[in-house]
């Protein structure tokens, strides 16, 4: 925006430079100046009627300053399975989150990985005697078919806040806007009419950003449905309600902080719809399930080249040791949860919350 308003005011003073006197020329060229300072006045005050225009500008800003390397952040993640109202699991980790590229243009987006290097299980039980809990996934026919992996489900979560959100300049188009009561936040609500083609979230929430820098802080959903993986046509179709809180930071670029994010089983799929992922458990309107899911990530301090060699940010030099780490991370059974769970290791986690 700052770059096409100084192209314009480069234009129009060339051009009274080509039609006018030298003393018109002098005096145009202070007008334009102080034009130009007001301009930028108002870039930082944002003066700014339409929300629209205000979405434009902090998409552009998120779009072009997103990490278009493979970026690497310690994190810690948490999950809470509640059951017929009562709590019968929890799942935590902690290790790397690893981005990939930020490509604005993607039509399916780009997977976040999880590489724990400690886990926490709860010794999961029955309630009321009822057989909800089972080993880890089970691929049947809804309502009996589950999937019971964290780092998975949260993973898809995020891949689609990130690229088909208001945050994308590739798809903020398809939302309609308006200005709250408080200040720096702006009402967003996907058009029903461009979903599933151009929009792929069905979702309302409120866009907390800074009124001078005009950087996105925080999102909160109120409504998330993703449009994106589309549910076989054979079995019946999920339906639940999400809730989600999303808090950014800034480093090297602009980060997801953390995200909390709460899916509930609560209404029958009354028409097609397309889903993130499936339930825990089996049965998922049966038994009133309810996930609730925490992901804290630090700032980066490393990516990867083309080579997929990690270096330091600070000092851009090869980290050999961290390339060890991730080599043995990256083996399957440890990126599915699969390696053993340690309580002694995570009994020195800082922030047991």
């Amino acid at each position: 925006m700052k770059s096409l308003r100084k192209e314009n005011l480069n234009l129009r003073l060339f051009m009274s430079l080509l039609l006018t006197p030298l003393f018109l020329c002098l005096s145009l060229t202070v007008s334009h100046s102080q034009e130009k300072r007001e301009l930028k006045a108002a870039v930082v005050e944002h003066k700014i009627n339409d929300p629209k225009s205000a979405i434009k500008i902090i998409s552009s800003k998120f779009s072009k300053q997103y990490s278009k390397q493979h970026e690497i952040s310690k994190m810690e993640t948490y999950r809470a399975v509640k059951a017929n109202g009562k709590f019968i699991d929890l799942k935590a980790g902690k290790g790397f989150f690893l981005t990939r590229k930020f490509d604005p243009k993607s039509k399916q987006g780009r997977d976040f990985t999880f590489f724990n290097i400690d886990q926490y299980s709860s010794q999961s039980y029955t309630s009321d005697g009822h057989e909800i809990l089972e080993p880890e996934n089970i691929h049947a026919k809804y309502p009996l078919g589950y999937n019971n992996y964290m780092m998975q489900d949260i993973g898809f979560v995020i891949r689609h806040l990130i690229y088909f959100s208001p945050l994308n300049n590739q798809y903020y188009k398809h939302f309609d806007y308006s200005f709250s009561k408080e200040s720096g936040v702006i009402h967003f609500k996907s058009i029903e009419s461009k979903i599933p083609k151009q929009c792929k979230l069905r979702c309302e929430g409120d866009l907390f950003y800074d009124l001078e820098t005009m950087a996105v802080k925080r999102m909160i959903f109120t409504t998330f449905d993703s449009f994106l993986s589309v549910q076989n046509p054979q079995k019946v179709n999920f339906a639940h309600s999400n809730y989600a809180i999303t808090d950014f930071g800034y480093g090297n670029s602009p980060y997801l902080k953390s995200i909390f994010y709460v899916r509930k089983w609560d209404r029958e799929a009354a028409e097609k719809v397309r889903i993130l992922f499936s339930p825990t458990r089996r049965n998922p309107q049966k038994n009133n399930l309810e996930e609730y899911y925490f992901a804290n990530f630090e700032a980066p301090v490393f990516y990867m080249n083309n080579n997929m060699q990690v270096l330091d940010h600070r000092t851009y030099q090869r980290r050999q040791d961290v390339d060890t780490v991730f080599n043995r991370l990256s083996m399957y059974f440890m990126r599915h949860e699969l390696s053993p769970y340690t309580p002694a290791l995570w009994n020195k986690i800082s922030s047991s919350k």
